[in-house]
């Protein structure tokens, strides 16, 4: 499955929503919901687990900006696999309130890769035991960082699922994906606003394209209004290796930090350092840790995401997991799959696209 997927929008309610609450390896209590397709009664055949990304999901994962439920990127994509007869198991991330239960700032602040990697292991172990959920087959569906997680459960030696699927996933080390945010994509969005290919961009071209353009993930157009009146090869060069000095001071001052003070600070963390710091050390690529599960992985991505380059997560999925990997680049899509480079809402026929794939992979459960 490679290219470019279209396909009709399927809108649809879970037949049943079933509250579950998990006790975790360390006895923190885990929150989710269970959504079942029309009719199923018993354990399910097959349930797919939804890990979101980075932030303060709760199941929903409310990551869009229209105002309306379509923003829920996992509660929509849910409704739709559930559709198809496949049951998902959803969470609230570690210190995440939901309803009328609040966050937890304490618990958010002590989050650690492995506390995160943890709890997917976790939910997968009760998903699939008979004292839990009791699945025959899980398949594993990662947004974005959610995808480092299932790796970090596959490299732990964790049973393999029926597949893995996903959405804007990380399949390059998040080293690499750190500095490429950092110091690459800038640069890629210079070149790519370069609308007629004469290999220099205008401060004209950045006026056009620079609104659709992923460099607007982080500054304003006028971060990009050149004063020689544009960019040629040697102001590109000239700003990459700036960049790259910054990336190595930000780097140290970042590394100095205990892992265990609070990110960003005390009064606002969602997070330890020591999550944080993972970005700048951990240079195994995500799908190197997949390899570990002789198992399909099909993933969706949009060719202006803002935050996970598709051609770079492409050559790594390709390079440590061959055939198993297959890929849709999606025209026009963000790092949500919508219309913007960062958030949603999901766009109808890209979220018709994942669920199918998702019925398709459980087709193989036995």
């Amino acid at each position: 499955m490679r290219g470019i997927v279209l396909g009709l929008a399927v809108a649809a309610t879970p037949a049943a929503a079933e509250p579950v609450a998990i006790t975790a390896r360390d006895g923190y209590v885990l929150h989710g919901q269970v959504d079942r397709p029309a009719g199923e009664t018993d354990g399910p055949k097959v349930v797919v687990l939804m890990v979101p990304g980075t932030g303060q999901f709760d199941r929903d994962v409310r990551f869009g900006r229209s105002g309306t439920d379509a923003d829920k990127l996992f509660k929509d994509l849910s409704a739709r696999i559930t559709a198809r007869g496949v049951s998902t198991l959803r969470y609230d991330l570690r210190g995440v309130g939901y309803g009328g239960r609040p966050s937890d700032r304490a618990v958010l602040v002590a989050r650690t890769t492995d506390s995160m990697r943890d709890d997917v292991a976790d939910l997968y172990a009760w998903a699939r035991s008979r004292d839990g959920l009791g699945a025959r087959c899980a398949i594993l569906f990662g947004h974005s960082e959610g995808m480092v997680h299932i790796g970090r459960v596959a490299d732990a030696g964790a049973p393999e699922p029926l597949a893995v699927v996903g959405m804007g996933a990380l399949l390059e080390s998040p080293q690499s994906v750190m500095r490429w945010q950092l110091v690459g994509r800038n640069v890629d969005a210079v070149r790519a606003m370069d609308a007629d290919r004469d290999g220099r961009t205008s401060n004209e071209e950045v006026r056009v394209g620079f609104a659709t353009s992923i460099g607007a993930a982080m500054l304003p157009v006028g971060a990009f209004i050149h004063p020689n009146g544009g960019w040629g090869a040697s102001e590109i060069a000239a700003y990459e290796a700036a960049a790259a000095t910054g990336y190595e001071a930000m780097r140290t001052a970042f590394l100095a930090k205990a892992p265990t003070d609070p990110y960003p600070e005390a009064a606002s963390g969602w997070s330890s350092y020591q999550w944080w710091n993972s970005w700048f050390t951990d240079d195994r690529p995500v799908a190197a840790r997949l390899a570990r599960w002789r198992v399909p992985v099909r993933i969706h991505y949009g060719d202006r995401d803002s935050q996970t380059d598709a051609k770079r997560q492409v050559a790594a999925g390709r390079a440590a997991l061959g055939e198993r990997f297959t890929w849709t680049i999606h025209e026009g899509a963000g790092h949500g799959l919508g219309d913007h480079i960062t958030v949603g809402p999901m766009k109808p026929e890209i979220a018709h696209a994942i669920a199918a794939d998702v019925a398709e992979a459980a087709t193989a459960c036995r």
